[in-house]
C-alpha cells in the first residue's frame, strides 16, 4: 500500500500517512471551506495568501530526511502535469484526458484551488529519461500546453478536497511493481517510493485527522507489530483487530458484546475508533465485527450514530489502549514515536478549532515563540491577566453582573514547558510589576521609619500602598490587607510552581481556598480574623485573579475537596507529555510582538463599564442545553454538575479576548493612524484619550465583536474547560459521590449493591444493571456484582445476560 509523508514545515520530521488518513483529509469540511474562499476571492494577492494555508503534496518524490529539497529527494516513480488557465476544466477532462487514462497510466486528475486549471498525476514511462520528458509526452498526446516549472522533484501540489477530483485510481494506494523512479540522470528499477504530503499551515484545517507515525525507523527494531490482512486495516502498523481485542480486554474483562448489549457497546467502540480511522464509515464497517449475530444494518446504524457525535479529543479509554500497546513494545522505536506523534496531534484538536480571526492583537502575539501544543495552555494562562487588567469591566452572565474573575491552572509534568508563561506574565503585567516595586519601596521605608521612631510621640503615616501583583507565598493576614487596600482594583497572582502554596500554613491555605471561591463569584468576604496585623475584615467584592503552573500531584494537593464546588471554578490547561519527545526549537518572540502585548495591556487598564452580550449569552445557553441533554442520556452526574460553571468561565475568557480586539481597533485606527482620525473618534488622537473621554461606550462597542469566529472561540473554550476538568477530576469526583459519608439526598444510605438492587425490576438484563450503576457501570464490574448476587441467592440467571430476583430477596 502506498503511503504519504506528512510534514508540518520544511524542517520538520516526516510522518507516515495511510489511505484512510488521506481520505479523511480531502473530506475535511475545513479544507472544503478554505477552497471555497480561494475560488471566490477576486483579489490575486489575497487569494495567494489563502493558498498558503493549504497543505501540499509532493507527488514526484518523498523526503525521509524531513527536508523538502531536491538534494534529499527520493523519486516516487510518479510525475505531475499542470495545465493552467483553462476555461472549461470539466470539458477538457472529458474530451481529452479521460480517453487516455489507461495508455498514459494516469492515476489522479483534479481541479486546482483556483478552479481554473487541471493537475494530472501519472506513472513515469520507463523509456523516458526524466520528469520533463514524461510531462512533454502527456502534453503532446493531449494537445495542451503545460507548466514547465514542475520538473523539480521537490515541486509541490496543493491538496484539494474530494469533490475537486475528477479521477482517483485505486491503484495509487497499492504496491504496484510497475512504478519506476525518475531522476534527472535516468531511470532506475527501484521499488516505488511513496508520495509526500507537506502542510503549509495545518493549523488552519481544524478538522484534518491527526498524522500518525514518524518516518526514519531506527535500526534497533524498525518493524511494527505483525500485520494481518490489508495494510489499510492497521493504525500505526497495529492491526485494528489487535486494538479492538485490547479494548475488550482492558475495559470489559475480555467479554465481547452479546445480544443484550451489542448495540450500546458497538456504538461505544465506533465512537472511539472513529478517531483513528479517519472517520471513515466504510473502514469502521470492515473492522468492527457483527457481535453475537448482530445484523449488518443494525451495526451500520450504530456506526452512523457514532459518526454524528460531537468530535472531541481522543477518548481516554482509547488512549489507554494505545498506551498499553506501546508499553509492551518499548523496543519498537518507530511505534513508540508514532503513538507519541498521534498524541501530540490530538493535543492540538482544540487550538485547531479556534479561527485566526478570534485571536486579536496581544493574544496572537502571546502565541508567537511557542510550539503549537503550548498555544492553548498559553491562552488559558493569559486570560486571568487580561481580566485583571480590565478591572473596570463587568460582564452580564445569566442576568448577574460580575467582574472578569478567572482562576487558571496550567498543569503538566516537570519540564513540560510550563515556564514559558513566565515571559508572558512579565509582558502583560510589566507595568503593574514596576508600579508595585515603587509601592513596596515606600512601604519598606515606612516600616524602617516606624522601627526607628517606635518610642517617638509622632509616628510616620502609613502610606497604604496599592500592590496588585500579590505573591501566593504569604500569610492570610497579609493577603487580606492587600485586598482591603486594592482600591476597587484586581489583585493578580502568578506562580510558576504551585507547590509554593504547600509552604503556607494549613490554616492560611484553607482561607486562601475560600478566597479563591469568593473571587470567582465576585462575592463578599467577611471574617473576624484576629492576629497581630489584622482584625475584623470586610471585603465587599473580592477582586483577585491568578494563574498557577503546577504538576498534577501539586494540583491534587492544592484541591483535596471534590464536592464543594471549588474545582468547578477553575480553568485548567494541560501541557503535552514530552517525556520522550525530542527537544523542540520554537522561534523567539519578536520585539514587535512584545511591544504589541504591552500596548494592549496599557489600553485594557483604561476600559470600564458594564457589558451585556446577547449573542454570547444565547450561545452559552445553547451550549448548556446541549451538554444537559448529553449528560441526561448518559446518566453522567459528574459532567452534569461541571457543566454549570464551565461556560461561565468560557464567557469571561471570550469577553477578555473581545476587549483585546477592541483595543486593537483603537490602537490601529488612532495611535497608528498617520492621517485623519475616523469620525467616531470625536477628535481624539490616541486610544488613551478616547477611552478617558468615552467612559460609557464600551458596551455598544463590543456588540460588533460578537462575530461567528468569537462565538466559535466560546464553544471551543467551553468544551476544553469541560474536557480538562473531567480529565483531572472525574474519577475523584465519582469516588467522592460514592463515599459512605456523602449524603444521597434520598433514604438513609446503605450498601451500594443494595441501592442498585432496589432500583432494578423483578426481571432485568445486564444492560439494565449497567445503566443503574451509572458512571461506574462497566460490564466487567457489573458482571462481578451479578455473580455475587447469584452466589448469595438474591437473583437467578434465567438466560444469557438475563436475571430474575428471587422471592427471598424480594
Amino acid at each position: 500500500m502506498a503511503t504519504f509523508d506528512f510534514f508540518r514545515n520544511v524542517r520538520s520530521t516526516g510522518v507516515i500517512c495511510t489511505r484512510t488518513l488521506f481520505e479523511g483529509a480531502v473530506q475535511a469540511p475545513a479544507l472544503r471551506k478554505l477552497l471555497q474562499q480561494i475560488a471566490a476571492e477576486p483579489d490575486d494577492e489575497r487569494r495567494a495568501e489563502l493558498k498558503k494555508r493549504l497543505p501540499v503534496v509532493t507527488w514526484q518524490a518523498h523526503f525521509p530526511s524531513g527536508r523538502r529539497k531536491n538534494a534529499d529527494a527520493q523519486p516516487s516513480g510518479l510525475f505531475m502535469v499542470d495545465i493552467d488557465h483553462v476555461d472549461a476544466p470539466r470539458t477538457l477532462y472529458e474530451e481529452r484526458v479521460k480517453p487516455h487514462l489507461e495508455d498514459l497510466h494516469i492515476l489522479a486528475v483534479h481541479l486546482t484551488p483556483s478552479t481554473r486549471g487541471l493537475r494530472i498525476v501519472a506513472v513515469c514511462d520507463p523509456a523516458l529519461t526524466d520528469i520533463a520528458a514524461n510531462q512533454q509526452r502527456v502534453a503532446d498526446v493531449l494537445g495542451v500546453e503545460i507548466d514547465a516549472v514542475c520538473k523539480d522533484l521537490a515541486r509541490s501540489s496543493f491538496l484539494v478536497s474530494r469533490e475537486y477530483f475528477y479521477h482517483l485510481d485505486e491503484a495509487i494506494w497499492e504496491d504496484i511493481k510497475k512504478f519506476r523512479s525518475c531522476s534527472s540522470s535516468g531511470v532506475t528499477d527501484n521499488t516505488p517510493a511513496p508520495a509526500s504530503l507537506q502542510g503549509g499551515k495545518p493549523e488552519q484545517l481544524s478538522e484534518l485527522p491527526a498524522t500518525p507515525a514518524l518516518l526514519n525507523p531506527q535500526p534497533e527494531r524498525s518493524e511494527a507489530l505483525p500485520l494481518t490482512g490489508k495494510a489499510s486495516e492497521a493504525y500505526l502498523g497495529i492491526p485494528y483487530a489487535e486494538i479492538i481485542r485490547r479494548w475488550w480486554e482492558l475495559h470489559y474483562g475480555g467479554q465481547e458484546p452479546v445480544r443484550s448489549n451489542r448495540n450500546t457497546l458497538t456504538f461505544e467502540l465506533a465512537c472511539a475508533l472513529r478517531h483513528i480511522t479517519g472517520f471513515s464509515r466504510e473502514l469502521l464497517d470492515r473492522i468492527i465485527p457483527c457481535y453475537d449475530g448482530f445484523p449488518e444494518q443494525e451495526k451500520l446504524a450504530c456506526i452512523d450514530s457514532a459518526l454524528k457525535e460531537r468530535i472531541t479529543r481522543m477518548p481516554p479509554r482509547l488512549h489507554q489502549v494505545l498506551i498499553s500497546i506501546r508499553s509492551e513494545n518499548t523496543d519498537n522505536l518507530r511505534l513508540v514515536r508514532a503513538i507519541d506523534e498521534a498524541e501530540e496531534q490530538d493535543e492540538q484538536l482544540y487550538i485547531n478549532r479556534i479561527p485566526d480571526a478570534a485571536l486579536p492583537m496581544g493574544v496572537r502575539d502571546s502565541l508567537e515563540g511557542l510550539t503549537r501544543t503550548m498555544a492553548l495552555p498559553a491562552l488559558i494562562g493569559i486570560g486571568p491577566m487580561i481580566g485583571a487588567l480590565a478591572t473596570g469591566v463587568r460582564l452580564d452572565v445569566h442576568g448577574d453582573l460580575r467582574h472578569l474573575n478567572l482562576i487558571a491552572y496550567v498543569v503538566g509534568e516537570a519540564a513540560s514547558n510550563k515556564s514559558k508563561l513566565d515571559a508572558l506574565y512579565l509582558l502583560w503585567m510589566g507595568k503593574l510589576i514596576r508600579e508595585d516595586d515603587e509601592a513596596l519601596k515606600k512601604e519598606q521605608e515606612y516600616i524602617r521609619l516606624r522601627e526607628q521612631r517606635k518610642n517617638a510621640k509622632e509616628q510616620p503615616k502609613d502610606p497604604q500602598v496599592l500592590v496588585r501583583c500579590q505573591s501566593l507565598r504569604t500569610s492570610i493576614a497579609q493577603l487580606l490587607t492587600r485586598l482591603q487596600q486594592s482600591q476597587g482594583k484586581h489583585l493578580y497572582s502568578y506562580t510558576s510552581e504551585a507547590d509554593q502554596l504547600s509552604q503556607n500554613s494549613s490554616a492560611a491555605w484553607a482561607n486562601t481556598s475560600v478566597l479563591q471561591r469568593d473571587a470567582y463569584d465576585n462575592s463578599a468576604y467577611t471574617t473576624d480574623f484576629a492576629n497581630g496585623k489584622s482584625t475584623g475584615v470586610v471585603i465587599h467584592k473580592v477582586l483577585w485573579n491568578m494563574t498557577l503552573c503546577c504538576t498534577p500531584d501539586a494540583l491534587y494537593r492544592a484541591h483535596r475537596n471534590y464536592t464543594n464546588g471549588a474545582i468547578t471554578r477553575l480553568a485548567l490547561a494541560r501541557t503535552p507529555d514530552n517525556t520522550y519527545a525530542p527537544l523542540s526549537e520554537a522561534p523567539q518572540r519578536s520585539q514587535e510582538a512584545e511591544r504589541n502585548i504591552t500596548r494592549v495591556a496599557e489600553v485594557l487598564e483604561l476600559m470600564q463599564g458594564d457589558v451585556r452580550l446577547p449573542l454570547l449569552e444565547e450561545r452559552c445557553r445553547a451550549w448548556l442545553e446541549r451538554i444537559r441533554l448529553e449528560t441526561l442520556k448518559n446518566d453522567d452526574r459528574v459532567k452534569a454538575r461541571l457543566r454549570m460553571r464551565a461556560p461561565v468561565t468560557a464567557m469571561r475568557y471570550t469577553t477578555c479576548f473581545m476587549l483585546c480586539a477592541y483595543a486593537e481597533t483603537l490602537l490601529r485606527q488612532l495611535d497608528d493612524c498617520e492621517g485623519e482620525r475616523p469620525a467616531w473618534a470625536d477628535g481624539c488622537q490616541t486610544a488613551k484619550e478616547y477611552l478617558e473621554a468615552h467612559t460609557d461606550t464600551l458596551n455598544d462597542a463590543l456588540q460588533a465583536y460578537q462575530t461567528d469566529d468569537m462565538l466559535s472561540l466560546f464553544d471551543t473554550l467551553a468544551d476544553y474547560t469541560m474536557d480538562t476538568l473531567l480529565l483531572f477530576f472525574r474519577t475523584r469526583i465519582e469516588a467522592a459521590y460514592e463515599a459512605a459519608d456523602y449524603p444521597s439526598g434520598e433514604r438513609e444510605r446503605r450498601g451500594a449493591n443494595d441501592t442498585y438492587f432496589s432500583r432494578l425490576p423483578t426481571d432485568f438484563e445486564i444492560s439494565d444493571a449497567v445503566a443503574v450503576r451509572g458512571a461506574k457501570g462497566s460490564y466487567n464490574s457489573t458482571n462481578q456484582m451479578l455473580y455475587n448476587w447469584v452466589k448469595q441467592g438474591l437473583v437467578v440467571r434465567i438466560d444469557r445476560g438475563k436475571y430474575r430476583k428471587t422471592e427471598r430477596a424480594a
